[in-house]
């Protein structure tokens, strides 16, 4: 993984910001950040990129107030932007694709909330690049554990990424 914001037991990352970080390693997620274990909360990240990552560009488990703007999630072999029992959350001016693998004939979205609580979605540009390898993602997928509270403004979610003309 790229940047990884993880805690052990007892331990706390709260109040990061980062602007204009690209952390793509191509082997796993771009992002981590995961409050499993410990406490992760207050993240505001502007500008920043994951692209062409084996995984998700982040994969945001159990965070608490977190702001995602302007972030560029492309091209990933999973979703751009999955985000798995998060509350507060602001999701602004983000461009994200998901894609698959030739090996994988599934679906990967730009942006996923898989049992989050207060999502704001506003502004975001979302979906897939050129349907690579035929999968069919979404532009946003509330997941296979619906999230509540999700606000949804001013988003296109509707099609492909830089389609092929």
């Amino acid at each position: 993984d790229g940047i990884v914001f993880s805690p052990e037991n007892g331990q706390t990352v709260e109040y990061v910001f980062t602007d204009k970080c690209n952390p793509d390693t191509g082997r796993g997620n771009g992002w981590l950040m995961d409050g499993t274990r410990g406490r992760v909360r207050g993240i505001t990240s502007t500008g920043d990129w994951s692209a062409t990552n084996s995984l998700s560009g982040m994969t945001i488990r159990k965070v608490s107030d977190l702001k995602l703007i302007g972030t560029r999630m492309l091209n990933n072999l999973q979703h751009g932007v999955h985000l798995i029992e998060c509350n507060n959350v602001l999701v602004q001016g983000v461009t994200c694709s998901g894609n698959g693998s030739g090996s994988m004939s599934g679906s990967y979205h730009g942006i996923v909330t898989d049992k989050c609580d207060r999502v704001m979605l506003r502004d975001n540009r979302s979906g897939q690049i050129d349907n690579y390898a035929n999968t069919q993602g979404y532009g946003y997928f509330n997941g296979a554990f619906p999230s509540t509270n999700v606000t949804r403004e001013g988003n296109d979610f509707t099609g492909n990424i830089f389609p092929t003309p």
